[in-house]
């Protein structure tokens, strides 16, 4: 039987010392490896280096409008008085305004390494295989990435033998963010929000297949399609037989440019028995989506905020509110947080924050060509339910059917879905010279929806005139 796989797979060990074209040099095209490009599993590859792409973006953190020292006017004084009795959060904001001609200047630096996807170790995407039945053939076949060998040594390629692949891939972003605050009324703040971004990816492949030499001279050495790698390089599964090749012609790039420009608008009508504000927030796409700088669309974020001082120390916060993507409507999504700062003595506060996004639809989706056919557990069998005149390009009157209609089933490699990233956000605000602020802020993921890193650190500093 001849279908997809078989044809283009493994092209890989063949392929392995190709090197990369000058002429697509994108982050986004870096996390293919050159092995594996113009074969199908390129298809497979591409969709997640999109979704990648997004999720990047989504995860660069912008730091608050909410400047620590905050004024409002004194009528029976004349006089500008604090406003604020804490410094406020960081990524989050709160109902207060920085003040009438007052301007607030902050800067801030993230290094945030990116280590899984949706639960899957970005460092070592396994690829995923099928064994059924198949109803047409009366038996057992394999499906997934796989090459034609000659086991009889009579020069014909018949048998299919299957692969294992590991696609090694390293994504990090360091981020510059600038933010600048001008206090218009003394209840309406504008803000112009600008990230650098220094990005860097590199992918690789690594391939465990099974040694020619035993194939077909004993069961124990006929690869365990779909089995885990075990400890040993030349274990598939625990069994001996196979072993491994490294793709030699790993791609890697960096680039440094500026993110999607945020502009930012707060009007607080309400001070009283709480805060009460609205903040709108347009980001423009000024980041290169294809380096991993931005989303490459407009989106338009509007907010309710709501803050009070529960005691001369403590203020609470929340907020929530929609992002719209302007471009495409199915990739806008929720966006809420709650938190508290503790104003521990003047010069020094606790931030605690909750940080949530919940996307209305996936932003990508792998397509049915970086996909495997459709099985179902049918009777405690696994059996597939497409016909392999499907999988073989033909439909039922031997005509060639679209080639996206072919597979239906899992993705090779980790799928893409809707997700609700859920952080918490932890720092301190420290009270620098006269109107100055020196922060330090941790995001630590509370669940693995989405691209994540273990944790994002951020240290900067504030200045209010």
């Amino acid at each position: 039987m001849r279908f997809a796989f078989s044809v283009a797979a493994l092209a890989v060990v063949g392929v392995m010392g190709s090197t990369t074209s000058a002429a697509a040099r994108t982050l986004q095209r870096a996390l293919v490896p050159p092995s594996v490009r113009g074969t199908f599993l390129e298809a497979a590859i591409t969709p997640l280096s999109t979704a990648i792409s997004t999720q990047v973006a989504n995860q660069i953190p912008t730091l608050s409008t909410s400047a620590g020292y905050t004024y409002e006017w004194n009528p029976e004084l004349e006089v500008l008085e604090r406003s604020a009795k804490t410094f406020g959060p960081l990524f989050t904001e709160r109902a207060v305004t920085l003040g009438r001609n007052k301007f607030n200047l902050s800067a801030s630096y993230s290094y945030i390494r990116f280590q899984s996807f949706n639960g899957k170790d970005i460092d070592k995407l396994m690829s995923q295989a099928e064994v059924a039945f198949v109803p047409e053939a009366g038996n057992v076949q394999f499906f997934g990435p796989s090459r034609t060998a000659d086991l009889d040594g009579n020069g014909t390629q018949e048998a299919l033998i299957g692969d294992q692949l590991r696609l090694d891939l390293e994504l990090e972003t360091q981020l510059w963010d600038f933010s600048f605050t001008y206090g218009v009324l003394d209840n309406l703040d504008v803000n112009i929000d600008i990230p650098v971004l220094y990005t860097y990816a590199r992918s690789s492949l690594v391939e465990t297949l099974p040694d020619p030499r035993c194939l077909g001279v004993s069961t124990a050495c006929d690869v365990l399609f779909g089995a885990d790698i075990g400890d040993h390089p030349a274990v598939v599964g625990g069994v001996p037989g196979s072993f491994t090749v490294t793709d030699p012609s790993a791609d890697r790039d960096d680039k440094l440019g500026i993110g999607d420009i945020h502009l930012r608008a707060k009007y607080a009508p309400l001070h009283r028995p709480f805060n009460l504000a609205a903040v709108l927030d347009l980001s423009l796409p000024t980041g290169k989506k294809k380096n991993f700088q931005g989303t490459g669309d407009t989106r338009l974020q509007t907010s309710i905020v709501a803050s009070k001082d529960v005691f001369d120390f403590l203020e609470v916060h929340t907020q929530a509110g929609v992002l719209f993507n302007v471009n495409t409507i199915d990739r806008s999504d929720a966006r809420y947080a709650a938190g508290l700062t503790a104003q521990a003595t003047n010069w020094m506060a606790l931030t605690v924050d909750f940080i949530g996004r919940s996307e209305f639809g996936p932003q990508s989706r792998i397509p049915n060509t970086g996909r495997l056919p459709a099985v179902r557990d049918i009777g405690g069998v696994p059996t597939l339910t497409q016909p392999v005149s499907e999988i073989d390009g033909l439909d039922e009157n031997g005509d060639p059917v679209n080639e996206d209609d072919n597979f239906k089933g899992r993705p090779i490699f980790v799928d893409i879905k809707r997700n609700d990233i859920l952080d918490l956000a932890v720092g301190t605000r420290l009270g620098v010279g006269e109107f100055g602020i020196l922060f330090v802020n941790f995001l630590v993921p509370l669940n693995q929806d989405g691209l994540r890193a273990d944790f994002v650190p951020t240290v900067g500093f504030e200045k209010t005139f």
